[in-house]
């Protein structure tokens, strides 16, 4: 793979580098801010090779690629882009919605701390299988690794400032140095002390902020305003040393009197909420979760929820509904690609679907999402099927996660824990849930039915009818019968046979086949529905002459021997051989174009069917 092409080719889509306001990426998409979504060509971005998909919700464009996102996006920022400057950021005459600027900061705080954390959480997984190896939980060597794996969490409020701080555009040392006010020993001492602390007769909030999430976003917040203005209003010769003692003291003493008590009652608040839904509503909750989790993932809602799974682990040990949850509904997401591997027809789709099958069971499932099952729409369906399934069965069993990371075989160790059989409930949510999925989207089809002839078929204008039989095709109105030549049954042609084999004249799905099996019925995949009635009065000969193989509900394509006729058999008969070939429901398309007085061998085109400008009926999979 060419990641240099890939990243220039992605960079023309979204508009070019000036277009770029701000450039991140989390396990598996390129996340773009730009400054006019509308110069984004959508087209363009999707057909770059590589490419899975596109999102464009909460103010982010995502570019989903897969695990190897780094690659590109290292590449980008060798071209310089995804730059911080102000005035880039801006969009002018665009407003955003409340909960889209919310999400979009959620993001774009959360996405670059991802790693730290999941590689803490993984860490944590790890120690709870250590003892199970006989290391000793007592020994200095595992406690010093207990540690590195809790330092991402206990020094959670000073990764935040700096990804807080890059995204309100601020200088993140000093953010830094306010988190770290936050968790400094000796402040923590005092507030957990038998006596009220005061500043300046002020009392201050008795509360821990490491492992917090939201004080910290609050107090980084309000400093991108007050550096601002410190460096705005103070002198040149003074601002190097007297903005940045403006900016402590005054954010300093708010975040720790107001802002910081602020963020801390709000997050025992969100603890609260998930306390009550642990113990009043655990099942509605995580089957719900289990079944849209790709909704909220599709819209970005989904970083919404990590400052929740964050209080969950520092207030219980443990996550007892968001990644339990996940991991019904990651693994949903393989079920369904691995279905649609089994049975598309298309070989790049079924190539797709296996692949995004495979990384959606690892835990990553953005390219199941976007490549597979919103591509295809009814395998989304079965991925809510079976992770409401697996989240149901994880509910009633409460499964717990240990560690924060994405959920699936190769994290499995996170539920690994204090519970015996946790890890066993875990093994079986996957089970469940892959297996309901694929059944439910295996019954339920969709477009990837469609081979890649039939695809480009439904998306062209035009559909081509091809002569069902070798012979001369004369127009409709020559056959010796009215009721033909009068169009009263549709539009079409007639075909005056020179052997005595019939196939199919379009892709689509045989609707009946006449007792007598001197007529067949054929619905086209654009909706086209065709009578090829062999000879006049045939019907009177009860099917002697003829050897249809085909029968109602079987898939066929253009070209496709439907069966034998015997021309001698019926001309014995002193029945006329003239074949009509006609459109039954003309009206729903725009035009017949009728391509009579020639020879044609079988499959050569002898109708074409424009669409109407709405694409006409389509007969879906």
């Amino acid at each position: 793979m060419d990641y240099r092409q890939m990243a220039e080719q992605i960079l023309q889509g979204v508009g070019g580098k000036e277009n770029v306001a701000m450039l991140t990426h989390c396990a598996t998409r390129l996340r773009f801010n730009l400054v006019d979504e509308s110069r984004a060509d959508d087209k363009k971005v999707q057909s770059v090779k590589g490419v899975s998909g596109i999102s464009n919700k909460g103010g982010q464009y995502q570019v989903i690629i897969g695990s190897d996102v780094g690659e590109p996006y290292r590449e980008l920022k060798n071209m310089g882009v995804g730059g911080t400057d102000e005035n880039t950021a801006k969009q002018p005459g665009k407003k955003r919605k409340v909960g889209a600027m919310i999400v979009d900061t959620l993001s774009g705080i959360f996405t670059p701390i991802l790693p730290a954390i999941t590689g803490a959480g993984m860490l944590k997984a790890i120690l709870a299988l250590l003892p199970l190896a006989g290391v000793n939980e007592t020994s200095q060597s595992y406690q010093i690794i207990s540690i590195l794996a809790d330092a991402a969490y206990f020094f959670l409020p000073m990764l935040l400032a700096w990804s807080a701080a890059v995204k309100f555009k601020c200088n993140p040392c000093l953010a830094i140095t306010l988190a770290g006010l936050l968790v400094h020993p000796n402040l923590t001492a005092l507030l957990t002390g038998e006596e009220t602390v005061r500043f300046l007769g002020i009392p201050v909030k008795a509360a821990s902020y490491s492992y917090s999430v939201i004080p910290i976003i609050l107090i980084v917040w309000l400093m991108s305003y007050v550096e601002k203005l410190a460096y705005k209003y103070v002198p040149k010769c003074l601002r190097y040393f007297l903005a940045p003692l403006i900016v402590f003291l005054i954010t300093g003493i708010a975040g720790l009197l107001v802002l910081g008590p602020i963020g801390a009652v709000l997050g025992d608040g969100l603890v609260s909420i998930f306390d009550l839904l642990i113990n009043k509503a655990r099942v509605g909750t995580m089957v719900f979760a289990g079944a849209f989790m790709p909704v909220l993932v599709l819209t970005g809602m989904h970083h919404g929820f990590t400052p929740i799974t964050v209080a969950l682990f520092a207030t219980y040990g443990f996550d007892p509904i968001m990644f339990p949850a996940a991991l019904a509904s990651n693994m949903s997401q393989a079920g369904s690609s691995f279905a649609v591997a089994i049975r598309a027809k298309d070989g790049d789709a079924r190539s797709q679907a296996a692949s995004a099958g495979l990384t959606a069971l690892m835990g990553v499932t953005e390219p199941a999402l976007f490549g597979v099952n919103i591509r295809y729409k009814r395998p989304l369906y079965g991925c809510f099927i079976g992770g409401a399934a697996g989240a149901l069965f994880a509910s009633l069993m409460h499964l717990k996660a240990y560690a924060n990371a994405a959920p699936g075989l190769a994290s499995i160790a996170m539920f690994i824990g204090e519970e015996k059989y946790n890890i066993l409930w875990a093994v079986l949510t996957v089970v469940i849930a892959v297996g309901v999925s694929f059944i439910a989207t295996w019954i339920l089809g969709g477009d990837y039915l469609r081979s890649s002839q039939e695809e480009e078929i439904i998306q062209a204008d035009t559909c081509p009818v091809c002569a069902p039989m070798k012979g001369r095709i004369v127009p409709l109105n020559e056959v010796p019968d009215d009721t033909f030549a009068s169009g009263m049954l549709g539009k079409g042609v007639a075909v005056i046979p020179e052997e005595g084999v019939v196939a199919s004249p379009v892709c689509g799905t045989v609707e009946s086949v006449f007792d007598t099996q001197h007529a067949i019925a054929i619905k086209g995949i654009n909706g086209e529905e065709l009578l090829i009635h062999i000879g006049l009065d045939t019907v009177t000969l009860n099917g002697a002459p003829f050897g249809i193989r085909a029968k109602a509900g079987d898939k066929v394509k253009a070209g496709d021997v439907l069966g034998k006729f015997y021309l001698d058999k019926i001309k014995e008969a002193g029945l006329n051989t003239i074949t009509p070939v006609i459109v039954t429901n003309p009206d729903d398309f725009d035009e017949i174009e009728i391509l009579a007085g020639k020879k044609a061998a079988r499959g050569d085109e002898i109708m074409i069917i424009h669409k109407k400008a709405d694409g006409g009926q389509k007969n879906e999979a």
